[in-house]
């Protein structure tokens, strides 16, 4: 008898059983969790996101369409008392609205910069701004309801430390764009992912407890996330 058989045979004596003789292995069916929502509705995903975002200690600022996304980005900053706040250098339609609302607002308070991201100039010097300002405004492609999590993807003017150095990040997010579980963004990524520097995935507020268990917020990343949640038009 063998090390292991003795091994067994002494725990199946104890717990008063017969020694297995063979084990037959469960029969796993593939993707299991496809079929976790089908009962689930768009806005029943919106819901489930921002539960477990808020839940993270996120917050979320409903906007009715893009073109009112100026006003939900204003009261972030009034309420931040930002000074400085980084965006990206980005034509899309959600990176504009951004930029444009930033620098509104920077024109009626004298006390707010607006930096925009240039991967061109002097990256030292970006840096160095950037992790001193009060807030990165950026979007998402995707948002992931079962955690509270955004997806950003990174590249040249849309650098991945506008949304990590920062004391506070807004994020723009479509409600059209959550989806339930990070295997649905896997699957819907299309080719121009592979052209990006890097694809985030954020939840939350950055955390950390690995001194003597005790929670910290915002000690490896910013400390606080408002998502601008714009609905379906």
């Amino acid at each position: 008898m063998t090390t292991k058989e003795e091994f067994i045979s002494s725990i199946t004596k104890r717990i008063g059983r017969q020694k297995p003789e063979k084990v037959n292995p469960p029969d796993f069916s593939d993707h299991p969790a496809d079929g976790l929502y089908d009962s689930f509705s768009q806005k029943d995903f919106v819901d489930q996101f921002i539960r477990e975002l808020e839940a993270l200690s996120g917050k979320v600022i409903h906007v009715e369409t893009i073109g009112k996304l100026g006003t939900a980005i204003e009261s972030f900053l009034e309420e931040n008392k930002v000074e400085n706040v980084v965006v990206w250098n980005d034509d899309t339609e959600s990176g504009q609205a951004i930029r444009t609302a930033c620098e509104e607002y920077s024109k009626i308070n004298d006390n707010t910069h607006v930096i925009a991201w240039n991967d061109d100039g002097n990256r030292e010097e970006l840096l160095f701004i950037t992790e001193r300002s009060d807030a990165g405004i950026v979007y998402a492609e995707y948002g992931i309801s079962e955690t509270g999590t955004v997806v950003l993807y990174n590249i040249a003017g849309k650098g991945r430390a506008v949304s990590l150095l920062p004391d506070n990040i807004g994020i723009v997010l479509h409600e059209k764009d959550v989806v339930p579980r990070i295997t649905h963004v896997l699957e819907r990524m299309n080719e121009s992912a592979i052209d990006h520097s890097c694809i985030n995935f954020i939840s939350g507020p950055s955390r950390s407890a690995d001194i003597e268990m005790s929670l910290s917020i915002g000690v490896h990343g910013p400390g606080g996330i408002t998502v601008f949640l714009v609905k379906n038009e």
